[in-house]
């Protein structure tokens, strides 16, 4: 039994965290604001799993509060968002998107009858939000319908929008 201006002390179990005095007292056989152990902060499970994507270090089932993983996309994906995701009370924070290149196609580019407008550009893929620029093929223009800014195509979530070219005296 505890007299009137007696004091004690609390302390939590390990892990927990102490909310509120640390030190109560008996007022009149009543005692002070008493103090709550608070459970620690919720663990998250694996991260998320993105699409062409992954995280660059080994996945663990489980991660503590406060602690983050580091996203990358595979190759010649286009990182959308922060590469890092961290763990808070339980939540991953929102992922990266990647996002898919485009792939230049030399049926549809002969179909078309276009070329590449610089020699070096002799790569068959091209990043999210690059630009890719044409030419009509010798003895060809473009078609009617055809501005001169339809020549420089920006890549946009892996699809490209070819312009076309016709032959002369058609």
């Amino acid at each position: 039994n505890y007299t009137t201006g007696s004091s004690v002390k609390y302390r939590c179990h390990r892990y927990h965290i102490l909310e509120g005095p640390e030190t109560v007292h008996c007022v009149q056989g009543k005692w002070t604001a008493q103090p709550t152990c608070l459970d620690p902060k919720e663990k998250c499970g694996s991260p998320p799993i993105i699409k062409n994507g992954d995280v660059i270090d080994p996945r663990l089932t489980e991660y503590e509060s406060d602690s983050s993983v580091e996203y990358t996309c595979f190759d010649h994906h286009f990182l959308q968002g922060s590469n890092r995701v961290y763990c808070s009370n339980g939540q991953w924070t929102t992922p990266p998107d990647c996002i898919e290149p485009c792939i230049l196609s030399k049926d549809v580019m002969d179909k078309n009858n276009l070329i590449l407008r610089w020699s070096f550009d002799d790569k068959s893929y091209s990043f999210h939000g690059e630009y890719i620029e044409f030419l009509c093929k010798e003895n060809h223009y473009g078609a009617p319908s055809t501005s001169v800014f339809d020549f420089r195509i920006q890549c946009s979530r892996g699809q490209l929008t070819y312009p076309r070219c016709v032959e002369r005296g058609r």
